[in-house]
């Protein structure tokens, strides 16, 4: 093997590590956005609530631009498909 294959495979190893502690820190964040919702502060609660429906929009938007995406690719001549 390569000494650069091995770099790669460090990289995506440590990647792959951050990347589940982000999707764990994700979880607690959405969990603290969720118990500011009412935590008795008016202006704490309102930037929670804009928090998560800002988040939600964007997800709708990510999930529609696969689908979209996923709709040309599938329309495509062959030799133009990347799947």
């Amino acid at each position: 093997m390569s000494m650069h294959f091995l770099s790669l495979r460090v990289i995506s190893f440590v990647g792959e590590g951050a990347v589940g502690r982000l999707q764990e820190a994700t979880s607690e964040a959405v969990n603290t956005l969720k118990d500011n919702l009412s935590c008795g502060k008016p202006a704490v609660e309102v930037r929670a609530a804009l928090g998560i429906l800002e988040h939600a929009v964007k997800a709708v938007e990510l999930y529609d631009l696969e689908e979209r995406l996923a709709a040309l690719e599938d329309a495509a001549p062959p030799r133009y498909k990347v799947r």
